[in-house]
């Protein structure tokens, strides 16, 4: 069941009172549907929660986290959004009612856990062609992810060759209501076993699926179309590049992605032997810590922050702003 209370209000005698909500089958149709102080409009036979509904910003974010550790990525984003009380566009005070209530039924939903297969190569022009589904946009999302090495430790690795992954969610929603979702990762292309390594540390470059990749930290924004095109032509350059232990690994193009953005995140650098540069333990203990610069104070607080570990998933990052 959906891991999260939604208080229903209802007005009796006067006073309001507070019910547990129903599961999505004692659903009934009719009724407003009401989000903060914002009240929904509904299409005839649209299915809401009894009387006068209610969905606090809170059970919106905590909707929005959940869908993002099930790696829904484009749901999340938009019910943060509406958590905000903002619609998909900017700030005007339109919530799409069906959309809520879809996800509330979808997250209902018992997950299923199977265990997860490696990712595999991907060509990055194949990949990024998706996007160009002839389709109109009507906004653009992002995902940094990091898997640490040691989940909450500023280690650079754990036993021999576990090193940890920082990989990107990218994000193209359609005015028609569909979207296009990749999640993929820079990676070396290894020839023989000492590559990409402390002794060698260079190699052939790949990009790879990273769509069922677990993660333990991850931030998720809006970003521009022009940022979103920056993004697109960045990864075509490190398509073309040799990987690099040191100076071009998979947190230096997360980083990098994250610079277009507009997000920063600082001491991502640590040491191993033989070499130094940004790493994934380093790079998710900092966004563990807070320690995130945005240049946009507009944006500032449209950064949804998620921590596996923490189970009350409380945003507690300290964005600072110039």
């Amino acid at each position: 069941m959906l891991a999260l209370l939604v208080s229903l209000m209802v007005i009796k005698n006067g006073a309001a009172q507070t019910f547990q909500a129903p599961s999505c089958s004692q659903i009934t149709t009719g009724h407003p549907l009401l989000i903060g102080d914002t009240l929904l409009s509904h299409s005839a036979g649209l299915q809401v929660p009894v009387a006068a509904a209610y969905l606090s910003a809170q059970d919106l974010y905590h909707m929005a986290i959940k869908a993002a550790l099930r790696k829904k990525y484009a749901m999340a984003l938009r019910l943060f959004r509406a958590s905000m009380g903002g619609s998909l566009r900017g700030e005007q005070k339109h919530i799409d009612a069906s959309f809520v209530l879809s996800s509330f039924r979808e997250l209902d939903e018992p997950e299923t856990v199977d265990k997860v297969p490696p990712s595999r190569p991907v060509k990055i022009n194949r990949l990024l062609s998706s996007f160009q589904d002839g389709k109109k946009a009507s906004g653009y999302g992002l995902y940094i992810h990091v898997k640490q090495p040691i989940p909450g430790k500023r280690k650079r690795f754990k036993w021999f060759g576990t090193v940890g992954h920082s990989f990107i969610t990218l994000i193209k929603y359609n005015q028609d209501g569909t979207l296009v979702q990749r999640t993929f990762g820079y990676y070396p292309k290894k020839h023989f076993m000492l590559e990409a390594t402390p002794i060698i540390p260079f190699a052939s470059s790949d990009f790879k699926n990273d769509s069922l990749h677990t993660w333990d930290e991850s931030v998720g924004l809006f970003i521009t179309k022009v940022q979103f095109h920056k993004i697109i032509h960045l990864s075509r350059k490190y398509a073309r590049q040799h990987y690099h232990l040191s100076r071009r690994n998979c947190t230096d193009f997360a980083l990098a992605v994250a610079d277009i953005s507009g997000l920063k995140i600082m001491q991502t650098a640590g040491q191993w032997p033989l070499g130094s540069g940004n790493d994934p333990g380093d790079t998710g203990q900092s966004l563990l810590e807070g320690k995130i610069e945005f240049e946009s104070l507009q944006n500032a607080a449209d950064i949804l922050l998620i921590d596996t570990a923490d189970s009350s998933q409380q945003t507690s990052a300290m964005i600072k702003t110039p």
